[in-house]
């Protein structure tokens, strides 16, 4: 029994000796078992001044399995992609190339590597992408691949200090080994590769720059990195939080460094357009003030983007620089002054917090010299103003800076024998919204400028069913408001203007059953349909969204 007792001890003895050396080797060789994750984000291994990133996380969760993507089976049985398979479009989107049959082969090649999951080496749990533009071509560009990794990936990393125990010479490959990294080139590879690892992280590229700062950054505890700067804790930090998935896309991109190196042209829309319109865009956006972008998309219920861009003011004119400094409106005003006017099956919702001033003398600003002149003198036929800016100026006082556009389908009935006379276009059913300060003065400002529209009506193209008669009516809607109807056979679809002032609401649209149905929305007259407010996809979008918006678009 002594004897026995004695010979397990030498044997405990020796296994722990052996697991001690062969830990140490292992660790001296390769890397150590014991080693932690790398806690921090990725994001902080990143330097703080490249030009682009993106990032995923739990990126496995997007695929059943790897290479499908997780949306396959529901993608290839909707009538969409049926249709799409079906025309000529397929061929020249995919060169030819069946991408399924591409995938099946993808499949089978990793199937033949068994017990090994790709995702779960390398990127699955974590995955970014960052680097700097060099040149229009894409291919110039410097980039670094960041991958969290499992033991394999571990391992794999550190034989590659040992190229001898890979063969990687008889495959054509050259390795260069460093203490902080290793180099591959080959003729099979179109630029040198660079790999480092910080604990569990892997990070491959072509710039060697890029490789290294990812050691340097963790020395320094991500000081100086892209994951503590401003533009990503504001902007893709806190619009993540925002989101329910935590596992969103996240991106960054210096726009201007981008669109130098690739050779865009900043000026976008084209003020020099023969379009009016293109350059009337022009005045309140140009692609050249943008400096960067930077936030998150999600894809759990369609594609669902949080972005924010920081814009250059000395780009646009004076009345969008104006518009970006302002404050905007409060988003619950938003939702319960206009979005509560909107039915719920509205289509298209947008609010604007605009001068409704500066939008007009843009409009006219960038009109052909001959339309200036032509709204001039019929201003000043009216005997009331001196000319377009004097309208403007009043028409800037009566309203306060905001407007809603609201669109929804046109399935209102129609009554043949009374409804105005038009061209049969099919149109949507829309309406304009704008606001006063309710006040007696602006209601009589209101109804002196609709007595301008009867007076001058056939100048306006305003006519009733006898082209001899007027063409402007005013009666009581069914809620008891006050509404004013202009026939014009210049208006598609419809043939007639209508508005109607509610308070401090004026909405003007292009159907007068359609105001009716906007007031009974606003005082919740039209049950089992409800206002677009009350809706929880359009509520969850706007909780998810900025406090303050100086435009929201549904």
């Amino acid at each position: 029994m002594p004897r026995t007792s004695r010979l397990l001890r030498i044997l405990l003895t020796v296994a722990g000796v052996l697991a001690f050396v062969g830990d140490f080797a292992f660790s001296t060789v390769l890397f150590s078992p014991t080693e932690g994750d790398y806690e921090p984000d990725v994001s902080t291994l990143v330097p703080r001044n490249v030009d682009f990133f993106l990032a995923k996380a739990d990126l496995s969760d997007d695929f059943d399995p790897f290479p499908h993507p997780a949306f396959e089976r529901a993608l290839l049985a909707s009538p969409a992609w049926l249709a799409f398979e079906r025309s000529e479009d397929y061929a020249a989107v995919f060169g030819g190339q069946d991408p399924l049959r591409l995938l099946s082969e993808l499949e089978a090649e990793l199937q033949q590597v068994k017990g090994v999951a790709p995702l779960k080496v390398f990127g699955g749990r974590d995955l970014a992408l960052a680097g700097w533009i060099r040149g229009p071509q894409l291919e110039q560009a410097d980039w670094a691949l960041y991958g969290r990794v499992n033991w394999l990936g571990k391992l794999g990393a550190s034989l590659l200090r040992h190229p001898g125990l890979l063969g990687l010479d008889a495959r054509g490959l050259s390795v260069a080994v460093e203490d902080d990294h290793v180099a591959l080139s080959g003729p099979e590879l179109p630029r040198e590769i660079y790999l480092t690892r910080v604990r569990d992280v892997v990070v491959v590229g072509t710039s060697r720059e890029l490789v290294l700062a990812a050691r340097d950054l963790e020395a320094r505890a991500g000081q100086d990195s892209l994951g503590q700067g401003a533009a990503y804790d504001e902007h893709i930090q806190a619009s993540r939080a925002r989101g329910p998935e935590r596992d969103e896309l996240e991106a960054f991109l210096d726009w201007r460094s981008w669109s130098e190196g690739a050779l865009l042209s900043g000026r976008w829309p084209d003020p020099e357009s023969p379009f009016h319109t293109t350059q009337l865009l022009s005045r309140f956006f140009q692609l050249g003030a943008i400096k960067d972008v930077a936030g998150v998309v999600g894809f759990d219920r369609g594609i669902r983007a949080r972005v924010h861009a920081t814009l250059s003011s000395e780009m646009v004119g004076p009345t969008a620089a104006r518009l970006y400094r302002q404050r905007g409106a409060d988003t619950s005003e938003i939702l319960s002054q206009a979005a509560a006017l909107a039915p719920a099956d509205t289509g298209l919702f947008a609010y604007l917090h605009a001068g409704i001033g500066d939008l007009l003398r843009e409009y006219l600003d960038t009109a052909e010299p001959a339309l200036r002149a032509n709204v001039d003198e019929f201003v000043r036929s009216t005997g009331k103003y001196d000319g377009a800016e004097a309208l403007v100026a009043e028409l800037d006082a009566l309203f306060r800076g905001r407007l809603a556009l609201i669109v929804r389908p046109n399935d209102y009935p129609v009554d043949e024998a009374n409804d105005p006379p038009n061209d049969g276009a099919p149109t949507f059913a829309m309406a304009l919204v704008l606001w006063t300060d309710g006040s007696e003065r602006a209601r009589a400002t209101i109804e002196e400028l609709h007595d301008i529209v009867v007076t001058k009506q056939q100048a306006l193209g305003i006519q009733g069913p006898d082209p001899d008669k007027g063409g402007v009516f005013k009666f009581k809607v069914q809620s008891g408001h006050d509404t004013w109807e202009f026939w014009s056979p210049l208006v598609p679809g419809t043939g007639h203007l209508a508005v109607v002032v509610d308070g401090p609401r004026y909405i003007l649209s292009n159907n007068f059953r359609m105001l009716g149905d906007l007031i009974a929305t606003f005082y919740g007259r039209t049950p089992g349909r409800g206002s677009l407010s009350r809706q929880v996809a359009f509520q969850g979008l706007a909780d998810e969204g900025l406090d303050n918006a100086n435009a929201l678009v549904w």
